[in-house]
């Protein structure tokens, strides 16, 4: 139901501003969630110490609508809750016993799910693999909302612009948070270079979405381009730069149009977030950028000089 409510807000979007702004306006970005990203709110800091930076994060399939997907997808691949018993290795006698994994919360981080490594389980394969395609099913049908509303108006044949975040923190110990958020999922070779390091499905996702009918280009955005990796110590356990190449390099094997974007404000007052910016625009596929904040840049003297000069290197 939700949907429609989109829908009538990007049709009444472009009714109001259509005529006046249609021909300055090279890309609309849909927004797909949390920060206009495509991605489960997961790192949310009043998640009862399991939310915000750098944690792992707050799995988010709990609600009564979520379970009864999760258990509706687990039929269907299966057919019977015998069949799920001898996948998982469970001893359900009914299908309303099937849910989500439990032993999440706090107390539970030296013995719970994590700890005993069950998301590796078929179980815990089956589990993420539902997680992630339910968000992807989210973000194409909000797609697929946004090119219909524009499909006989002002913006038909603009660009599109769907954006998934750079959740680089813990990818140097468990990647749990990137897990976590929906950008990967257990039964894809995290280290598989030829598998995106994990991300193959999500740009696989983006990808499909040329295949909605009458929709115009479709760009992939992706944060943190300015950052290092380790930029946080050991605290945060940080591969952003390695993510970033990963990322890039996986647009351009599934033909992908990856725009980038600087995660933080903070940052770009340094040379060495505009080098990293730099170097993902020369050496991998991205094809422009997005600067966040920009009174951040007309603030910073060195941040003003970087982007005016990288403006004249790209003309």
């Amino acid at each position: 139901a939700v949907l429609a409510y989109y829908r009538a807000f990007m049709e009444a979007f472009q009714q109001k501003y259509g005529s006046a702004y249609a021909s300055k306006i090279p890309e609309i970005n849909i927004s797909l969630g949390a920060s206009g990203e495509l991605r489960y709110p997961s790192f949310n800091a009043h998640d009862r110490g399991l939310g915000g930076y750098p944690t792992r994060g707050a799995v988010q399939a709990y609600s009564k609508p979520a379970v009864a997907a999760f258990r509706a997808w687990a039929l269907r691949k299966y057919g019977s809750v015998g069949e799920v018993n001898r996948a998982w290795g469970f001893s359900l006698t009914h299908w309303d016993q099937i849910y989500p994994p439990t032993g999440l919360g706090p107390s539970d981080a030296s013995s719970g799910f994590f700890a005993r490594a069950e998301h590796w389980s078929r179980y815990g394969r089956d589990f993420f693999e539902f997680y992630q395609e339910s968000l992807f099913t989210h973000g194409t049908q909000v797609v697929r909302e946004a090119v219909s509303a524009f499909a006989k108006g002002a913006f038909r044949g603009i660009a599109l612009g769907v954006k998934v975040p750079g959740v680089h923190w813990r990818m140097a110990t468990d990647r749990l948070a990137e897990l976590a958020a929906g950008m990967i999922r257990v039964d894809n070779d995290w280290k598989n270079y030829s598998q995106g390091h994990g991300y193959r499905p999500l740009i696989g996702w983006a990808a499909g979405l040329r295949k909605i009918p009458q929709a115009p280009a479709i760009y992939l955005h992706f944060t943190c381009l300015e950052k290092d990796n380790k930029e946080d110590g050991a605290h945060g356990q940080s591969l952003a730069k390695d993510l970033v190449f990963w990322v890039g390099a996986e647009a351009k094997r599934q033909g992908v149009t990856l725009m980038g974007e600087n995660a933080l404000a903070g940052p770009i007052s340094t040379d060495t977030a505009w080098n990293n910016i730099e170097n993902a625009l020369k050496w991998s596929s991205y094809s422009g950028l997005t600067i966040l904040r920009m009174i951040d840049v007309y603030q910073s003297a060195t941040a003003l000089r970087r982007y005016q000069a990288l403006i004249e290197a790209l003309k």
